[in-house]
């Protein structure tokens, strides 16, 4: 009986931890959004040479990170300096399903030999993302 109080004790902890884990990360968001109210997709591209970088790889990259992000209906501030870790919460293991899924066939982009890509292992930020898709080879 004292190991099934036990059991349960630990799995009312786990939620609590989620439960407070969740709401730590929703916060920081809401800080990191605090001054970005006009920003858009628009600010984000411009944010990039895109003379010299592939805009659907931009545009991919933003949209594919606004279902982590979207706050209610209303897309996410997204700046190129933002640490896909620390800011977001996402990690390699992620950004193989952003890119496997989202992003590469959405733009033609073939992820299959991404270890040739200049940008390989170096992606930290959304920056380095971008960066990482338009060195991808295209698929077709």
């Amino acid at each position: 009986m004292t190991a099934l109080f036990i059991v349960f004790g630990v799995i009312i902890a786990g939620f609590i931890w989620c439960a407070i884990d969740d709401y730590r990360f929703k916060q920081s968001l809401l800080i990191l959004k605090e001054g970005r109210e006009n920003d858009s997709i628009c600010s984000f591209a411009r944010s990039f040479d895109y003379r010299q970088i592939d805009t659907k790889a931009i545009r991919a990259v933003y949209e594919s990170l606004q279902p982590y992000l979207r706050s209610k209906s209303k897309p996410f501030p997204i700046h190129r300096e933002d640490r896909l870790l620390e800011d977001y919460g996402i990690d390699f293991e992620e950004l193989e399903y952003i890119f496997i899924d989202d992003i590469g066939p959405s733009i033609s982009r073939d992820f299959s030999n991404s270890e040739s890509n200049p940008y390989f292992d170096r992606v930290k930020t959304v920056g380095d993302l971008v960066l990482f898709t338009h060195h991808q080879p295209s698929a077709r």
